[in-house]
Order: C-alpha cells, then sequence, then structure tokens
C-alpha cells in the first residue's frame, strides 16, 4: 500500500509537465495509451467481443469504458463487460472497476510520454458468481513513443490483484501502431501475464481501426494465445466517440 500511495503522489507531483489535447481512445488493442482525455470532454469505448478459453465460448455485448477529462491531465473512467456464457448460459456484468490514468510527461527525444494508471475493482458490483472475494485493482505505467508522423510504439507494464489471490500478476503490453494512409490505423501486439507463482502466458492481437470523424473512430481486432491459439481466441469489433465540452 505505501509503494502505491508512494506512485501516485509522484505522479500527481509531475502532472502538470504534460497533457491531451485532441482525439485519441484507448482501443482498439490490448494497450493502454498514456494520453488524457481533454479537460471537459467525455469519451464513450464501446465493442462486441466474441471468443473462446480454454474450450469454454463467450460473448462480451458489450465492452464499455466511461471516460471523463477533468483538467487535460488526469482523467477519471468507469469500466465494465456485459458477458455471456455460452456453454453454462450465464449472463449478466461483471464486477465493475473504477479507475484514473494521470499525465507525468510528454514525449522529449529519447524520453516517451508517460502516464500513471490505476483502477479499482468494485467488489460488491456485477454478476455474484463472478464477484472476487475482496477488493482488487491495477497499476501500472502507459508510454507512447511516435517514430515520425505515421508510427507509434505503446507499452505497459504494471501489476494486477485479482481480488481472489493475495499476490499480484505483473502484466506487460508492447503495441506497434502504423498509419498507412490518412484516417487508417493498423497495429499489431504482444502482451501477457507473470504471476508469483505459476507459469505465465503470452498472447498477441493485430487489427485495424477508421477514424472516421474528428471524435469518433470504429475498430477491428483478432487475437489468440501463442500458447494454445486454437482454444483460446478472440475477434472483436467497437468503436469510440468523444463528446467535446462546448466553449462559452
Amino acid at each position: 500500500m505505501n509503494r502505491i500511495i508512494f506512485l501516485l503522489s509522484f505522479a500527481l507531483l509531475f502532472a502538470k509537465m504534460s497533457g491531451q489535447t485532441t482525439f485519441s481512445a484507448n482501443r482498439p488493442g490490448q494497450v493502454d495509451n498514456p494520453d488524457i482525455v481533454p479537460g471537459g470532454n467525455f469519451m464513450i469505448e464501446t465493442g462486441f467481443q466474441y471468443g473462446e478459453n480454454k474450450g469454454c465460448k463467450n460473448f462480451l455485448l458489450p465492452t464499455a469504458s466511461l471516460r471523463y477529462g477533468l483538467n487535460g491531465r488526469v482523467e477519471i473512467s468507469l469500466n465494465a463487460d456485459n458477458i455471456y456464457q455460452v456453454d453454462s448460459s450465464l449472463f449478466g456484468l461483471t464486477s465493475y472497476n473504477i479507475g484514473s490514468k494521470i499525465a507525468i510527461c510528454d514525449q522529449n527525444e529519447l524520453l516517451p510520454k508517460i502516464s500513471f494508471v490505476t483502477a479499482f475493482i468494485l467488489p460488491f458490483a456485477g454478476l455474484k458468481s463472478l464477484r472476487p472475494e475482496n477488493s482488487g485493482g491495477l497499476i501500472q505505467l502507459a508510454a507512447s513513443h511516435t517514430l515520425g508522423e505515421r508510427c507509434t510504439i505503446y507499452s505497459n507494464i504494471g501489476a494486477a490483484w485479482n481480488g481472489n489471490d493475495p499476490f499480484p500478476v505483473y502484466n506487460y503490453v508492447l503495441s506497434l501502431y502504423a498509419s498507412p494512409f490518412d484516417k487508417f490505423w493498423t497495429f499489431g501486439e504482444l502482451y501477457g501475464l507473470i504471476p508469483e507463482k505459476g507459469y505465465g502466458n503470452m498472447a498477441t492481437d493485430f487489427g485495424i481501426s477508421y477514424q472516421a470523424g474528428d471524435n469518433y473512430q470504429v475498430d477491428m481486432t483478432l487475437g489468440a494465445d501463442l500458447s494454445d491459439p486454437n482454444n483460446n481466441y478472440f475477434v472483436q469489433i467497437g468503436a469510440a466517440f468523444q463528446i467535446v465540452k462546448k466553449k462559452k
């Protein structure tokens, strides 16, 4: 807990060094980018997913993320998924989590753009059968480095607590986004989990996105676990749009 408080204090101390003024969604893909929703703006991100995990077919109908920019350097978010498991006929909302993202610094030559990301699982929300026994959460650093006008590298590294196990699981993501044409982006990424005990896993996904307007985007993603791609894969389509604060 002391480490979390220290990291949060550090991020708040340097938050004034960075900001974000344009449309930038977290989706598609697994990576959490360091961009902050501009102050007073809402970002709504949603998607529909079909996949198989260890032989169990499931749908996310839909995923949902609501992000709100407090001042251009700090944002807060609410995230939840609506799951349907085909084999068990389980249907309903999974547990909610509330989060925040705090800008630390902008890109400066070799130094990437960096933000500090947190999330807190609400154990009393969602389907009872899927609720964790205790509260859980996530802390991580999100970074990006732009290479020219049409290529950006994103990365995440952090730790997560699922609310059931006392030990954290360390997570990582490395993504490469490229824009072959205006308003079109393609991406590929590697991501995985490293538990305190047991074996980790690595997965990959790739996809495309199209920014149909100044504040609207559609996307599609395909992904699979590298150790068992035939029984652990997903297909996702989604969209993101931003509600811009009106200037007085």
